[in-house]
């Protein structure tokens, strides 16, 4: 396992699932090291009993829901196309390669931000391998395009905000339109879930 410095979240996302895979707990809930502290409050809020009971094993805790942004949204800074590939090669490589198909433009309706709690089996719909390669493919290389190095302002764009607006797809078992649950007080009992930043 090649150990990579990442100023991304994803980055330490999928390696911390590589390191912990075979001792996951039952709910892992990621966050942005920058964060507002008001929503880490719902780290130590969330109410497993509750997930379970509505069979609930990812659930967005921002609540900034963006509404069927496509990858045009890049065109500003000249990365439509390479947004377009990665979002198509990240979500063939976690097993949903028939994502877009549907669509003349891939979109996504997703919640902000990189901030979500997930079961412990939905992480293990995904073989070990395939995080650990997507690690050492997409982390590890700096890049998620098939033409040249990794590029910081790129990167940005494309490894990050890839991971960012897929989290559904990756974590989740959802279609590029989410429209599952989002955090309500409904979920804010109490459970000390374990939390990544």
């Amino acid at each position: 396992f090649n150990l990579v410095a990442s100023r991304y979240e994803a980055g330490v996302f999928i390696r911390f699932v590589v390191q912990y895979y075979s001792q996951l707990p039952d709910v892992s809930v990621f966050v942005q090291a920058d964060t507002q502290p008001s929503f880490l409050a719902r780290i130590h809020q969330l109410h497993l009993p509750t997930l379970k009971a509505r069979g609930i094993s990812f659930l967005p805790l921002h609540n900034r829901r963006v509404v069927e942004r496509n990858v045009s949204f890049w065109e500003r800074w000249g990365h439509a196309e390479e947004v377009e590939q990665c979002w198509r090669k990240v979500a063939k490589w976690f097993g949903r390669p028939e994502l877009f198909h549907a669509m003349s433009t891939p979109t996504v309706t997703f919640y902000c931000c990189n901030f979500f709690a997930v079961t412990r089996g939905n992480i293990l719909r995904h073989a070990y391998w395939t995080w650990l390669a997507g690690y050492e493919r997409f982390i590890a290389n700096g890049t998620c395009l098939d033409h040249g190095g990794a590029d910081r302002d790129r990167g940005k764009h494309t490894i990050a905000g890839t991971f960012e607006h897929l989290a559904h797809v990756i974590w989740g078992t959802s279609d590029a339109l989410y429209n599952g649950p989002g955090w309500t007080p409904d979920f804010g009992r109490r459970l000390m879930a374990h939390a990544v930043t």
